[in-house]
């Protein structure tokens, strides 16, 4: 596809009570890059799924709907890439268990970008 990391990828932790809020990383790159490092079926806690809002405004009260109308829960499941569109609202599920990091939500972020010209 042509296209660079925008910066150094990163690396997330989540133990007991972590998450990150519905936002848009469209600043960031053209798309977003989640490598899942989670042990999925061995985990010991809750939650941590990669949350996908679904493109479209939706009246949820007027139409009432719900869940999966509005979005997709995507599990990190161990060694998943997932790439998605940078200007899609997303969210991490909130994280519950324990504090111990090796029991916990791991994956590798970043975001890629069209590289820029070079010219010598």
């Amino acid at each position: 596809m042509g296209l660079v990391p925008a910066a150094t990828p990163m690396l997330h932790l989540m133990v007991n009570g972590c998450s990150l809020a519905l936002h848009s990383d469209s600043q960031n790159g053209t798309f977003g890059c989640v490598w899942s490092l989670t042990r999925w079926t061995q985990r010991t806690f809750s939650g941590g799924e990669t949350l996908l809002l679904h493109d479209g405004v939706h009246n949820y009260k007027r139409h009432h709907v719900h869940g999966d109308v509005l979005y997709d829960l995507v599990p990190p499941h161990y060694n998943q890439l997932v790439v998605f569109d940078d200007r899609i609202v997303h969210a991490v599920e909130p994280v519950q268990g324990g504090m111990d990091p090796k029991q916990g939500r791991v994956a590798l972020i970043c975001h890629l970008r069209p590289p820029s010209p070079v010219v010598d």
